[in-house]
């Protein structure tokens, strides 16, 4: 695992195709985001496949489909302190950005 300083922050690097992410924690970033649909990479080729596209899956099934496919989750997952944010669009990286100020002024 990788780590990067910024400003008084360690950033741990995981690559989850090598080092994949176990039920326990798919389950607890799950928690932390208010369900596995939340964290499931919908735009990605994995749900373009005929298994996949079009298909309505259930709250279960994205748990299953977490737990066995790395390529599933939504990328990045930033995990700090308590609070997850995952994703990469504009409004999420803000908002991960505002609570680390908010942090460090804390601290």
């Amino acid at each position: 695992m990788k780590t990067l300083s910024i400003r008084d922050y360690d950033i741990k690097l995981r690559d989850i195709k090598t080092n994949p992410l176990n039920t326990e924690e798919v389950e607890y970033l799950a928690a932390r985001a208010g369900s596995f649909e939340a964290i499931i990479n919908k735009r990605g080729k994995l749900f373009q496949t005929p298994e996949y596209k079009g298909k309505a899956l259930t709250e279960n099934d994205y748990g299953i489909l977490l737990a066995q496919e790395y390529t599933a989750l939504k990328r990045p997952v930033l995990l700090i302190k308590d609070k997850v944010f995952i994703g990469n669009d504009k409004k999420t990286i803000e908002a991960a950005g505002i609570f680390l100020e908010r942090s460090s002024s804390k601290d």
